[in-house]
């Protein structure tokens, strides 16, 4: 999964690093969590990754249509789990921003195959 190739051809905005200078209209996205969601014989088969997209602009309207669209490739193109859209303005940066935190679900293929050869 690569979330920053998605984020620029899906929205035609830059996706930066979050220490890079907010110039909207851009993208910012970070992972926030994971933790195992399917263990077997005590070998963790599947993790899953919790992350944020944050979308910056300074008009309202960009940010709800660039958020929604977003949110459904998200579902569609990489099966993100409960894909979930908030809005805010943001007043010490004065620019409105949309935010997406959704789950993904990251196979262990290795730690499968391990346990079949062994």
């Amino acid at each position: 999964m690569n979330l920053k190739e998605l984020i620029e051809s899906a929205l035609d905005i830059p996706a930066l690093e979050l220490s890079d200078p907010l110039l909207p209209p851009c993208a910012t996205w970070y992972k926030t969590m994971d933790y195992p969601s399917l263990i077997g014989d005590g070998i963790e088969t599947e993790t899953t990754e919790v992350y944020e997209i944050d979308i910056w602009s300074r008009e309202r309207a960009d940010i709800i249509t660039k958020t929604e669209l977003l949110r459904r490739r998200l579902a569609t193109e990489i099966g993100a789990l409960l894909p979930v859209a908030s809005f805010n303005y943001d007043i010490n940066g004065k620019m409105w921003r949309g935010n997406i935190k959704f789950n993904y679900i990251k196979e262990d293929t290795n730690g499968i195959e391990e346990i079949k050869s062994n």
